[in-house]
Formats: C-alpha cells, structure tokens, sequence
C-alpha cells in the first residue's frame, strides 16, 4: 500500500538534485502520490485510478520560479493477467 522512492542525480556542472515520492494506495483502486525534489525546489501532488486495463493519472507539480504544471495520463495495458 505505500512506495517510497529516492533517487539523487549529479551531473558534473551542477549541485546534485535529490528526489523523494511516496505512492499511497489507499484503496484497491485509487492512489495518491506526492515528492519533492531539490536544485531547483519543485513539489509534486498527484492520483491515479485504475479501472480494469485503463489507468487514468492526474499530476500538478509547483516550481517555485516557473509556477504550476498540470498533467494527465491515459494508458492502457494490453498483457494478460
């Protein structure tokens, strides 16, 4: 029912950039997620319901200098379960 992922990315020219999410399934067919990342500061807040085959995601992530950003995902999986 919970994910917790951590990821640190360093490119040579720059400061590393740490990134945390949590995924939380608090029902058999809704999630919530959330994170965070740093160098720049952005946060972001999401869920996703699954229905059959079909995920449907929704996400918005705020930037402190660039403001918010909306996104939607529709996906569908074709393998046998």
């Amino acid at each position: 029912k919970l994910i917790l992922g951590l990821d640190i990315e360093k490119d040579v020219d720059f400061d590393p950039r740490f990134k945390l999410g949590l995924e939380y399934q608090f029902m058999t067919k809704f999630a919530f997620r959330t994170g965070i990342s740093t160098a720049p500061l952005v946060n972001y807040f999401g869920l996703g319901f699954k229905i059959w085959k079909i995920n449907i995601d929704y996400s918005v992530s705020i930037d402190f200098t660039l403001g918010s950003s909306h996104q939607v995902s529709l996906s569908y999986s074709f393998a046998k379960k």
